[in-house]
C-alpha cells in the first residue's frame, strides 16, 4: 500500500459560478491495498473531505478535513517532498510527511499576490462541553518570484 505514497481514491470537482468565483468539493479515501482495510483511523475519505467557494481575487476558502497551510505552501520545499522516509523527522513533528489532517476546520488562502501567498486554517475541537479541548490553528506563508 505505498510506504511513501499511500493507496487512495478520490472524487473532485470544480464548478464555475462566474465572476471569477468556483465552488469546489474533495474527497479522498486512503487505503490498504493488500486488505481493502480503510486507512487514517477507518475513516470513510479520511485523507480529505472538503468543500469550497474560490474566488481569482480574493483567495479560496474550504471547510472539512483537510491539510494544515505548512503542507500545502511549504512542504514542496522540503527534502521530505522529494526523498520521503530519508529525511522525515521522528513522530513527524513538522507534519511534512502528511500524517495529520485537521478534522472540522476552516481554511483560508490568499490568492498569489506578486508572488507571495499565506494561508490560515482553525480547526474546531469537537469535544462537547470543552470548546478549547482539541482545537487547532495554522498559519503558513510562502513566496517564490522571478526567473
Amino acid at each position: 500500500s505505498g510506504n511513501l505514497s499511500g493507496s487512495r481514491w478520490g472524487l473532485r470537482g470544480i464548478e464555475d459560478l462566474g465572476s471569477g468565483l468556483s465552488a469546489l468539493f474533495q474527497l479522498e479515501n486512503g487505503f490498504n491495498i493488500g486488505t481493502g482495510a480503510l486507512g487514517q483511523g477507518q475513516r470513510e475519505f479520511g485523507r480529505k473531505a472538503v468543500v469550497g467557494l474560490a474566488s481569482s481575487t480574493y483567495g479560496t476558502v474550504t471547510l472539512g478535513r483537510q491539510y494544515d497551510p505548512i503542507i500545502d505552501l511549504v512542504q514542496g520545499l522540503t527534502e521530505d517532498n522529494y526523498f520521503g522516509g530519508v529525511f522525515a523527522t521522528p513522530g513527524d513533528l513538522d507534519n511534512y510527511d502528511n500524517s495529520l489532517r485537521v478534522s472540522n476546520s476552516v481554511k483560508y488562502t490568499s490568492p498569489l499576490i506578486s508572488g507571495f501567498q499565506f494561508a490560515a486554517l482553525y480547526g474546531f475541537g469537537g469535544v462537547a462541553g470543552a470548546t478549547g479541548s482539541g482545537r487547532t490553528y495554522s498559519f503558513g506563508a510562502s513566496y517564490a518570484n522571478g526567473p
